[in-house]
């Protein structure tokens, strides 16, 4: 997420001074429509319409930049709004991606468990949706795959092995 100067017809301008009193003249914040998106989102999984979800879902996406001001360690201000932004970003994309996966459009479940992914690697649960969508699927080696990926994320960061759950549906993945 980033603050980027005005550039054109299209942005949201509002007169802004910095902190350390040179003037912006324009200045265009993404959170703000990153944040109604969100609001967006959490209403369309409400109403349990797929292809409202996959809409707002992938508008989303395509405004989400990264982290919330990631070089900025020092402002207790910033560092909250980074951790709420990211998980309800996070909360959104399980519940949407379990929504996707119970209509059994599997393919718009993986996107939103991998994009997850993206934005938190060490997740195990998911690591489990994808490797349960891809069962479902009947896609087991991809599955199994998923789960090679975790168990390696895992020891690599905290030097541990998967939880028994994913433990468990990988041998089921193996049986079948």
């Amino acid at each position: 997420m980033k603050c980027k100067k005005g550039a054109g017809p299209g942005w949201a301008r509002k007169p802004l001074r910095s902190t350390l009193g040179h003037p912006w003249a324009y200045c265009w914040v993404d959170v703000w429509p990153f944040e109604r998106l969100l609001a967006t989102l959490e209403s369309a999984s409400r109403s349990q319409n797929p292809d409202d979800i996959a809409q707002v879902t992938d508008k989303l996406m395509a405004l989400y930049h990264g982290t919330f001001l990631q070089d900025d360690v020092e402002h207790p201000w910033v560092l909250s709004t980074r951790e709420r932004l990211r998980g309800k970003l996070l909360r959104l994309l399980e519940s949407v991606g379990t929504a996707h996966a119970r209509a059994q459009r599997h393919d718009e479940a993986l996107r939103c468990f991998e994009k997850a992914l993206a934005i938190d690697a060490l997740a195990e649960g998911f690591y489990r949706g994808l490797m349960q969508i891809n069962l479902a699927a009947g896609r087991h080696a991809e599955a199994l795959s998923v789960y090679r990926r975790c168990r390696k994320m895992l020891a690599l960061h905290f030097n541990c092995a998967p939880s028994t759950e994913i433990e468990a549906l990988a041998r089921q993945i193996q049986k079948t």
